[in-house]
């Protein structure tokens, strides 16, 4: 029951972390993205795991250097391709946006893993259902796509000026870089 419980927060928390940045119209995205990656990149996880791992310190100590410097790599990365996702959301916004990444991020973060680790599993009953799946997340990812592109031209023919800020190509094209970043994937299996 308590994993439930922390999927159900985690859930909660990741569907809501740009929930701020509707209270920060004055702000650039810039700005508001910064105050994210400060408290929930470097301040938080500090504080979380200075008061829920006992001797810290000993424990990074105790890690061989290869090994920190590959959890450095792949936290540098995700830093990174969390830049390109506020990029994204500040061009296509907050519901275009998370519909379109969280459904890329979930396909790719499926697929990656079932070809690298069980390519004999790709062609089983489990496997095509899987494929299924994805086909169909893929097909609701387009749609939501396309209902975003729509109501950017609407917008657009109802002022007669383009969107202010908002450009939804460039955006989908950084969702697209941002999700097919394989190297993530692929950390969790290096041993």
């Amino acid at each position: 029951m308590e994993g439930i419980l922390i999927i159900l927060a985690a859930s909660l928390f990741n569907a809501n972390f740009t929930l701020p940045m509707k209270y920060t119209k004055k702000w650039d995205w810039e700005h508001a993205w910064g105050m994210w990656a400060l408290w929930a990149c470097f301040i938080l996880p500090v504080i979380v795991a200075y008061l829920s791992v006992p001797n810290l310190l000993n424990v990074y100590k105790d890690v061989p250097i290869g090994r920190l410097m590959l959890v450095f790599g792949a936290s540098l990365m995700w830093g990174l391709s969390a830049i390109a996702f506020g990029i994204g959301v500040a061009l296509t916004g907050i519901a275009i946006g998370f519909s379109v990444i969280m459904g890329l991020v979930i396909t790719t973060g499926t697929l990656i893993p079932l070809v690298a680790v069980h390519p004999q599993s790709i062609l089983t009953p489990t496997g095509l259902c899987i494929i299924a799946g994805l086909i169909a997340m893929m097909i609701g990812i387009v749609l939501c796509g396309k209902a975003g592109y729509e109501k950017d031209k609407h917008l657009v023919r109802k002022t007669d000026t383009a969107v202010d800020s908002k450009s939804f190509k460039r955006g989908i094209n950084v969702y697209i870089g941002w999700s097919f970043r394989p190297y993530d994937k692929f950390f969790i299996y290096i041993r």
